[in-house]
């Protein structure tokens, strides 16, 4: 009954641990229990996951925890509830909801695209959409799940090397933080062209750091957000790619900095029809 001790102490480590992160794809465990004639019943009092969470942003990455919460469902008889949240930007109250509603649209296609899939495998499946200023993904995640009846969050994350072994990206970092119910991180198969790279964000505004921050999860990310961080950054580091503000960091003088220590170097910025950024 050795399997029977790998499912057991499997259920034993996701019930008792917030994260567990896997170094390949989830095993298919419903294949063991065929083997051997097994049903779930045969454990006694096991921990059942009847609602799996799955953060979905339309990316490979983020898809890949799809055949592992499918897997998972079908042993524990689990419903998967997929949850994507976007955030919109105009500031005008009428393009806002114009924004809103493409956004929606979009959104819905995507998710039920997969919630089809999903469900032609016998699965029950729904949809969850967040959508709105400031959207903090991560923490979107966790009060879906804090409201909701949900048992487990599945979510993949890049593995990197350089400084640290493991690195998770923000909005991982940010539901394991604050998750009320267990995570099961899953370490991405393929990793990204941007994979160990050393980037330097400078911006005046946390929020825009943040966001920029999200999208670059795969990466090992410095912040500044003023002049004086960012040129001792430049100064005592090296980088793959530096992105600077124009307003609020002085940012011309940065990129002379920057261009000077021989990075490549992306300049953002609201105001690049002005005089001064041209």
């Amino acid at each position: 009954m050795t399997n029977t001790v790998l499912l057991v102490n499997l259920t034993y480590i996701l019930d008792g641990f917030t994260t567990w992160c896997f170094d390949h794809c989830f095993v298919d465990f419903q294949k063991i229990l065929l083997e051997n004639d097994l049903l779930l019943s045969d454990f006694g009092e096991i921990k059942m996951y009847k609602n799996i969470l799955l953060p979905l942003d339309g990316s490979k990455l983020a898809e890949e925890s799809l055949s592992t919460a499918v897997n998972l469902a079908k042993i524990f008889g689990s419903k998967i509830s997929l949850i994507h949240s976007a955030e919109t930007f105009s500031l005008l109250k009428d393009d806002r909801e114009t924004e809103s509603n493409i956004l929606k649209n979009q959104l819905e296609n995507y998710l039920n695209q997969i919630k089809d899939d999903i469900e032609n495998q016998g699965i029950a499946t729904n949809v969850v959409l967040r959508i709105g200023q400031s959207v903090n993904h991560g923490l979107e995640i966790c009060d879906y799940a804090r409201h909701s009846d949900v048992d487990l969050i599945i979510m993949s994350t890049y593995s990197v090397g350089g400084i640290a072994s493991w690195a998770i990206g923000s909005v991982s970092d940010k539901v394991i933080r604050h998750s009320p119910k267990p995570v099961l991180l899953l370490r991405a198969s393929t990793l990204s062209p941007l994979s160990d790279k050393v980037i330097l964000l400078v911006d005046d505004g946390p929020d825009m750091l943040d966001t920029v921050e999200e999208e670059l999860e795969m990466c090992q990310i410095y912040k500044a957000s003023d002049y004086d961080t960012a040129k001792h950054y430049l100064e005592s580091q090296t980088f793959d790619i530096v992105v600077l503000d124009i307003m609020g960091v002085r940012g011309f003088d940065l990129l002379k900095e920057s261009v000077s220590r021989g990075f490549p170097t992306v300049m953002f910025t609201a105001h690049a029809l002005t005089a001064e950024a041209l």
